[in-house]
């Protein structure tokens, strides 16, 4: 389901899911009654149903991990409704003064490495990045990059970077994965404000390629509980002016003193099967 839009109810989000559920009965297909669900439960009535939809009684995490087994069976609709009960605590941000503590020997630490890196907050949102990485921000003057609050999303589709998503190779692929790893990482808050009011909050960003996010954002399904492929990192490339293509893997590592408010990502050059000294290009 999308769970993006109006804010949801707990109520309102589960009776969907029943409502959606097609089940069989004497021979014909149904829509799920409050009653069939009821005795899911083995409840005497279906008066329990009744009151969770109505928001009158806040369901019990048993109570919900049955009713998405029962309907949906999708865990990002279990994490969903886990949070709208609001069995999942809210994103904060840790206190700015030990933010910048942390992140200062941070900045130390990627200052030293030499591909591009940077520090990005659970929102996208850039924080610290070292010099090498401003070959990857269209030549956006740092202290310009930083004080527009830029938004890893605005990499691929915020006009003011055209010239790096002139060179990204295969753009329609990077902003779907791009956009899967963004929602992977956004699971446990996808009932948050700040999740629910997108795309529509990018709106005035994106201002003439916000159609272009809108139509990826709707076709592009997160990562799942399960996927695995959110650490391992994901491959793009550049294209350079001689036609020729640099190879990135990108992955992200959690700064664990900021809890999971932040993560470091990292641009690493890697060797392809059709340019094999990819890495000692980037070197030079």
């Amino acid at each position: 389901m999308n769970h993006q839009g109006p804010k949801l109810t707990i109520g309102k989000f589960l009776k969907h899911l029943r409502e959606s559920k097609i089940i069989k009965h004497k021979k014909r297909h149904k829509q799920m009654s409050q009653f069939d669900l009821a005795s899911r439960f083995n409840w005497d009535s279906s008066s329990p149903v009744s009151a969770i939809e109505n928001d009158s009684r806040v369901p019990k995490p048993e109570t919900i991990e049955k009713w998405i087994e029962e309907t949906s069976q999708d865990q990002t609709d279990l994490v969903y409704a886990y949070g709208l009960a609001g069995y999942l605590p809210q994103t904060k941000i840790p206190n700015l003064s030990f933010v910048k503590f942390i992140l200062d020997r941070v900045s130390q630490e990627i200052a030293n490495e030499v591909y591009p890196a940077y520090v990005l907050d659970c929102y996208g949102t850039f924080w610290v990045m070292n010099s090498l990485n401003l070959a990857l921000t269209a030549g956006i003057p740092l202290a310009d990059f930083m004080q527009i609050r830029t938004n890893v999303l605005d990499l691929s589709f915020n006009p003011r970077f055209q010239p790096l998503r002139d060179k990204i190779d295969n753009l329609n692929l990077f902003q779907a994965e791009q956009l899967r790893r963004y929602k992977g990482v956004q699971l446990l808050r996808q009932h948050e404000p700040f999740y629910t009011n997108l795309p529509a909050s990018m709106k005035d960003r994106f201002s003439t390629n916000f159609p272009e996010f809108e139509r990826v954002w709707h076709q592009t399904e997160g990562l799942k509980l399960s996927d695995k492929t959110l650490a391992s990192g994901f491959q793009w490339s550049l294209l350079l002016d001689n036609n020729t293509k640099l190879y990135f893997r990108t992955s992200a590592t959690l700064i664990f003193h900021l809890s999971s408010s932040f993560h470091i990502v990292r641009h690493e050059p890697f060797n392809s099967p059709d340019v094999p000294d990819n890495q000692s290009r980037i070197d030079d």
